[in-house]
């Protein structure tokens, strides 16, 4: 039973897979049982319970895994959902804390920088980052620090102003990190990283073209999102469909032997 509730929340979760890991499946069960006594829910939101589970599970093991969460068909409205979320994840941080610990931000910044179309931000926004994680670091907070660091080089690099937030552009971030930050927090950290003096040190101001690379490169969304997603997948395999089309030409070249 508690399986089939985390694989339906799994299917809205992640819509592109059509197989689960095992241990994304254990973890998530592990969550759904342990919240049993530990998170206290309405009757009412119950529903999220395991949806929850799944979705903590895969805010773990989505950089090991390579998965593309997407947090839309969510129990309950969307922003009271992002609040009971965050409710879940503290209870849970004692039995999850060494598994988040493995998880590096580093590895996210690319990932991101590349969604919002800003390929050139990459070494800046991970320069910056470096200069503010700390050991045992909340994932929330690693999160809301790559956003703002995102954020300021960015808005330097378009010679805009640093601290004036593009919440456009915030939004889109947080959806791609799937991110809980509220603005007053991310605002802190891009007023923090601004008086940081490796920020003050680098070459961002106004760069030439900036602003027409982004254009050209727009994150993808919705239906687009989905087929972009799938292509890659499909690109990866790639070599392997192209060696098996050589076998079979070569197949087809070598002369027949009559019986």
């Amino acid at each position: 039973m508690e399986r089939q509730q985390v694989i339906d929340s799994f299917r809205k979760l992640l819509p592109e897979e059509e197989e689960y890991n095992d241990r994304l499946l254990s973890l998530a069960e592990s969550f759904l049982a342990w919240s049993r006594s530990k998170v206290v829910l309405k009757a009412t939101e119950e529903p999220c319970r395991p949806y929850m589970a799944a979705h903590l599970a895969c805010e773990v093991m989505k950089g090991r895994l390579d998965l593309e969460v997407h947090v839309t068909a969510t129990p309950i409205p969307k922003k009271k959902y992002e609040k009971q979320f965050t409710y879940f994840q503290e209870e849970l941080r004692p039995l999850t804390k060494d598994l988040y610990a493995q998880h590096d931000i580093m590895n996210d910044v690319p990932f991101l920088c590349t969604r919002m179309g800003s390929l050139s931000a990459i070494p800046y926004v991970k320069e910056l980052v470096k200069t503010t994680l700390v050991e045992n670091m909340r994932i929330e907070h690693m999160k809301g620090v790559l956003i703002a660091a995102y954020l300021i080089v960015s808005a330097k690099m378009s010679g805009k102003d640093e601290l004036r937030v593009n919440h456009a552009e915030r939004k889109a971030a947080q959806v791609i990190l799937q991110d809980t930050n509220s603005i007053s927090q991310i605002q802190y950290w891009m007023q923090l990283l601004s008086e940081s003096l490796v920020f003050h040190q680098m070459p961002l101001n106004a760069m030439e073209g900036y602003e027409v690379q982004k254009q050209r490169t727009k994150p993808w969304s919705g239906i687009a999102s989905m087929v972009q997603i799938n292509y890659e997948k499909r690109l990866k395999s790639y070599p392997s469909w192209k060696a098996s089309i050589y076998e079979q030409l070569e197949q087809l070249s070598q002369p027949s032997i009559e019986k």
